[in-house]
């Protein structure tokens, strides 16, 4: 749980801007995000492979080439460890959420980015709000920190999901 200092459900925008990683602070930033949803800018120095966990690594071996233009969501199903991927063409953008379309520069980024979202929506569940969509709406490179590590900022829009 977050720590007694975290504010509940008040930010529209919360910046993780913790270098060279923002990772311990991730469940206070989906904390923090109000019922109706917001955006999270993650801050994080990440090596050249990226990383992911193995269901990452799974929808990442079913995604086209690191060039394309697709939108890139997951959806929570309202228990930990239970997100479904799903990628989407343009003319299906989801209603409300603009600008959702990435180019990946390097597999290691997509990589990274995606474990990042996965990681966010599995977060996100909580009491009332059990169902959540996230959005990978820019992947930004800031600059190189050494050979093979670069600072980037992920942006991911988190909506809730109505069902029913």
């Amino acid at each position: 749980m977050c720590p007694q200092v975290c504010p509940v459900g008040v930010a529209d925008r919360v910046c993780l801007g913790l270098l060279p990683s923002s990772r311990t602070s991730w469940l206070a930033a989906c904390t923090t995000l109000k019922d109706l949803g917001g955006v999270l800018h993650i801050h994080e120095c990440v090596p050249e492979q990226g990383e992911a966990c193995a269901v990452c690594t799974t929808i990442i071996t079913t995604l086209p080439e690191q060039g394309a233009m697709l939108i890139r969501q997951f959806f929570s199903c309202g228990s930990s460890q239970d997100c479904a991927f799903q990628m989407l063409s343009e003319d299906l953008l989801p209603h409300g959420v603009e600008g959702c379309m990435v180019s990946w520069k390097w597999a290691g980024w997509r990589r990274w980015a995606l474990h990042v979202a996965h990681s966010v929506c599995e977060a996100l569940p909580r009491e009332g709000v059990p169902h959540w969509r996230v959005c990978v709406e820019g992947l930004h490179h800031v600059k190189s920190y050494a050979p093979h590590i670069d600072h980037l900022v992920l942006d991911l829009h988190c909506e809730p999901v109505t069902t029913g």
